[in-house]
């Protein structure tokens, strides 16, 4: 047999349901790793602020590597030779080798070709530079529109801002508008996704000049306070990790690995250091926080900000917020009671509706999980889908934000749907993730050439009250879709571990997982011919996870969010 683990490849159907119970079934195992890790170095920020601490199985290839070994250890347990293996990661060619090398006669590595390394390395320093860039600008700009703070007394809302969105909020929709008694006191942190060289002057600007309240991280921290974020790709070089023994195998090549230059993105360590050195300053400064609303995705700048906070503002009520549908595998969002203890996480986190508390709570019982407005989807409890027997179809494919599921989703919906159901006039809507680039994602699909296919931004809800269907994969939208009585099929290319956006609980009258396209074919079908009695059956269904897994904001469900001193 032959084991291709490149985190890229397409497993056989067999091994990747064999790949996906080793996953689901070993993550308590896969949190000891990182305990271990902490263990080492649980004071050192470089390590905290890294991607590799975080557990999260997007954004880091460990967990992947993680399971890869413990799959490779049941074959070998199991007495099913293994012929070959391809690996394109050096940490797990080494522990195979380490470990394995007398059961398995050939351990292939792939590198990277010189090209793609070189490309890698030049993006590195473009972060950089764009760091410094954005810097000097910003601090140019603060010359002409300086910060103006009108309480000592504020309430801090983290939140990302794209260019599109400067004067709305994609994340928490009405928060402002609603919170009247409190909006004297509400600033926003942003993050900034998708500001280059060219735009940030004028983004900067109309940041400035937006009627709603910005701080930039920026306002506070220094030239000096920058460099020393920079400086993290040189300090990270120094954390090695001895041997970390869990089932009897060493996994500290794996982690060394996850920490090196070329596999390891600096910009979430920058990030997280200026949050944490910008809470700091606003101590300094004298500044008094009475509520902190963090988005939370457990991600290094996170634990930045909340490691701060349990510092330097120990009375302040910190929330973290999940303003997004949790799925299946997202278990880094799930804490642990070592994270507690190293004071790394909210003292108590908000979820968008009371069907994902169990959840968050898997590994520490003891946490303050609490059914918080869900800002983002409030538009689902003034509408249903109604029965329509129209000829017109609309079919809404929504991209998750990684490129790579996003094409392979694309690729998975047949180019020739008008063939396939002939008395329809079918209308093909794709929406990508905001933080997407469409051009680069659709160089790789041939749906340009579907003689009905229109592209769309703006508004989800705007364009989902109209589809018929939704097909898509691993993105909240599929939970906005079936509370709003919209059937949705949701894409898994069965690489890697199984992302489900819908949970298991949930009647599958009105979703489908899919795997192939004869299975989005058969879904199709049965959706798009839905009758009166289908669609009032779906709506009891709808019904439900509108008011099981959402929460509706109004001023009570705001009061309760913000909580303030």
């Amino acid at each position: 047999m032959h084991l291709d683990l490149r985190k890229s490849q397409k497993l056989d159907k067999k091994i990747n349901v064999l790949y996906n119970e080793i996953s689901y079934q070993n993550i308590n195992l896969f949190n000891s790793l990182i305990e271990n890790a902490y263990l080492q170095y649980n004071s050192n920020l470089d390590w905290i602020f890294s991607k590799a601490s975080n557990r999260n199985p997007l954004n880091s290839n460990l967990f992947h590597n993680f399971v890869s070994v413990l799959l490779i250890d049941y074959f070998i347990n199991k007495r099913i030779s293994i012929d070959s293996v391809t690996v394109d990661s050096t940490g797990l060619y080494l522990l195979i080798k380490h470990h394995f090398s007398n059961e398995i006669k050939i351990i292939k590595k792939i590198k990277p070709n010189y090209k793609k390394r070189v490309r890698v390395y030049l993006y590195r320093f473009k972060q950089i530079t764009l760091k410094f860039y954005r810097f000097f600008i910003y601090k140019i700009i603060n010359i002409f529109y300086k910060l103006t703070i009108n309480t000592n007394e504020i309430i801090l809302i983290d939140t990302f801002t794209l260019k599109e969105y400067i004067n709305s909020d994609r994340y928490y929709g009405g928060l402002f508008d609603d919170s009247l008694n409190y909006k004297e006191k509400i600033y926003f942190i942003p993050t900034i996704l998708d500001i280059g060289f060219k735009n940030a002057l004028k983004f900067y600007i109309e940041l400035k000049k937006s009627n709603r309240r910005y701080i930039l991280k920026e306002d506070f921290i220094s030239f000096q306070d920058l460099l020393f974020a920079i400086l993290h790709i040189f300090r990270i070089k120094k954390i090695k990790f001895k041997c970390i023994l869990i089932n009897n195998i060493d996994f500290s090549f794996i982690l060394n690995d996850d920490l090196s230059f070329y596999n390891n993105n600096p910009n979430l360590a920058f990030e997280s250091f200026e949050s944490y050195l910008f809470i700091k300053k606003l101590k300094k400064n004298g500044y008094k926080i009475s509520t902190f609303i963090n988005w939370w995705e457990n991600q290094p700048h996170d634990k930045a900000y909340n490691l701060a906070l349990n510092k330097y503002f120990q009375s302040t009520n910190i929330t973290g917020y999940i303003g997004f549908a949790p799925r299946n595998f997202d278990f880094h969002l799930f804490p642990n009671a070592f994270e507690s203890k190293l004071n790394l996480i909210p003292k108590r986190i908000g979820v968008i509706g009371k069907g994902y508390i169990k959840m968050i709570k898997k590994f520490d019982q003891n946490l303050e999980v609490f059914s918080a407005p869900s800002f983002r989807f409030n538009h689902i409890f003034q509408y249903s889908k109604k029965f329509d027997n129209s000829e017109k179809k609309i079919i809404l494919v929504g991209l998750p934000i990684s490129k790579l599921k996003s094409i392979n989703l694309l690729n998975a919906i047949p180019l020739n749907l008008d063939s396939y159901f002939e008395k329809y006039d079918i209308q093909l809507l794709i929406k990508p993730h905001p933080a997407s680039k469409i051009d680069e994602i659709m160089k790789y699909s041939n749906h340009l050439n579907f003689k009905n296919l229109k592209f769309i931004t703006g508004n989800t809800y705007d364009t989902l009250k109209d589809a018929d269907v939704l097909i898509s994969s691993m993105s909240s939208i599929c939970m906005e879709s079936i509370s709003m009585n919209i059937p949705c099929i949701v894409y898994d290319e069965s690489i890697g571990i199984e992302y489900r956006p819908i949970p298991e609980e949930i009647d599958q009258e009105i979703w489908n997982i899919c795997k192939n396209q004869n299975e989005i074919l058969n879904s199709l079908n049965y959706f798009l011919n839905r009758n009166i009695a289908t669609l009032n059956k779906h709506r009891k269904i709808s019904n439900y996870i509108k008011n099981y897994y959402f929460c509706e904001s109004n001023l009570n469900s705001i009061s309760n969010f913000l909580k303030p001193n």
